[in-house]
């Protein structure tokens, strides 16, 4: 099986664990204890494990796949440096989840995101690569000038990478394609809004985030994500960008930094069976006039612009 196939299995069970394990499940101490709720809620938790092992074994897989593709007669440094990624990942989950390798997987994750943006992957890649980073210097012991300062470094980042995709991907005309973004990004700014605490608290559990910047910034950059994944979704690119927002940024833990790395390699590296799109937004602006994407992400091409 090829690795956009495996991405995008690894995408199903991510998908699937991500409703039941971090939303619905979170549902659980507002609702009534009984009988049946209990019965609801433990077969969540049986499928949700299920779906979350599945992807974890699909990831590696997928992960695996990406080495075998693209490997070349002299490895190069993204290579190597997601090869020591996985491996630490894998050490990781054998031996504990939350385990003291996770300065390494997380660092490996973070250069690999930065080597990807400075060589031939998407220059977005950066911003990724530095909340990566951010994230791992919150993880070391007593980081100066505190954990919690290089968290809201890397909130800020995914914010960031999210705000640069909303402007990459404007103007759009259609109307209802506008909706598409807008109407996912207001209603989060409307939740901050009115049930914040709520929010936050489901933000912070689900995927790392506590939302503690303006509400606005949140809504644009949820738009400019949605946007991108359409623009994208005739490669693994959609696929790959859903994964790294599905692993948050709680690369302490194995299982969502090998969501983070999978879906980074999808979308940051080159893959045989990609596609080019007519433009950053093609699936929105309707123009297939538009110059259209390199084939190799960042490289440039005459008459044509680099990948974002």
């Amino acid at each position: 099986m090829t690795f956009e196939w495996l991405v995008r299995l690894t995408l199903v069970g991510a998908l699937v664990e991500f409703g039941l394990l971090r939303i619905i499940l979170r549902f659980g101490p507002f609702l009534p204890r009984t009988a049946v709720t209990d019965a609801i809620f433990a077969a969540t938790v049986f499928l949700g494990t299920a779906a979350l092992n599945a992807a974890v074994v699909v990831g590696f897989l997928a992960v695996a796949a990406w080495l075998l593709q693209s490997r070349r007669a002299a490895p190069n440094p993204q290579e190597i440096t997601a090869l020591a990624t996985a491996a630490s990942l894998a050490i990781g989950s054998l031996v504990w989840p939350d385990s003291t390798l996770a300065l390494i997987w997380s660092g490996g994750l973070s250069l690999t995101a930065l080597l990807f943006a400075l060589r031939e992957g998407p220059r977005f890649a950066l911003l990724a690569g530095c909340a990566y980073g951010a994230a791992t210097l919150s993880h070391l012991p007593n980081p100066w000038p505190g954990a919690g300062f290089w968290t809201g470094v890397a909130e800020a980042s995914v914010t960031g990478l999210g705000l640069g995709l909303f402007a990459a991907n404007l103007p759009i005309r259609n109307p209802a394609r506008l909706a598409t973004g807008l109407m996912p990004g207001l209603a989060l700014v409307a939740g901050l809004s009115l049930a914040g605490f709520m929010v936050r608290a489901l933000g912070v559990w689900a995927l790392g985030v506590s939302f503690y910047l303006p509400a606005p910034l949140y809504g644009a950059a949820l738009a400019g994500f949605i946007w991108q994944l359409i623009a994208d979704w005739r490669n693994t690119r959609a696929a790959g960008l859903l994964l790294m927002g599905l692993g948050g940024l709680r690369t302490d833990l194995s299982y969502f930094a090998l969501l983070g790395l999978a879906g980074l390699l999808a979308w940051g590296g080159p893959s045989p069976s990609w596609r080019p799109s007519t433009g950053p937004c093609a699936g929105l602006t309707g123009h297939p006039d538009r110059p259209a994407a390199d084939p190799l992400p960042g490289k440039r091409v005459a008459g044509r612009r680099p990948a974002l």
